[in-house]
């Protein structure tokens, strides 16, 4: 336990938002995984400001076709709706 809080504390959330790649590699995650008998389902907890790969995400969705996984996404803070309801 004590490794594991020292890789948290190592991190630097000073980075920035990306809000788009975790969600692309969860889309492409899920889709590899369509008999694994559970319900699939991105949570996406945000504060709606993210670098732009929307564009990315986009594609990702296109690409995977209409019976993609769904994306709910819950907002925190101060967020900014407007991406949000933008990205796909």
């Amino acid at each position: 336990m004590g490794a594991l809080l020292k890789k948290i504390d190592d991190q630097d959330p000073d980075t920035g938002t990306d809000m788009y790649t975790p969600t692309i590699w969860a889309l492409n995650l899920l889709n590899s995984n369509r008999d694994c008998g559970c319900l699939r389902a991105i949570i996406l907890m945000t504060d709606g400001r993210s670098d732009d790969h929307a564009d990315t995400l986009r594609q990702t969705v296109q690409k995977l076709g209409h019976d993609t996984v769904p994306i709910y996404s819950i907002t925190f803070g101060d967020a900014d709706a407007s991406q949000l309801q933008s990205a796909c």
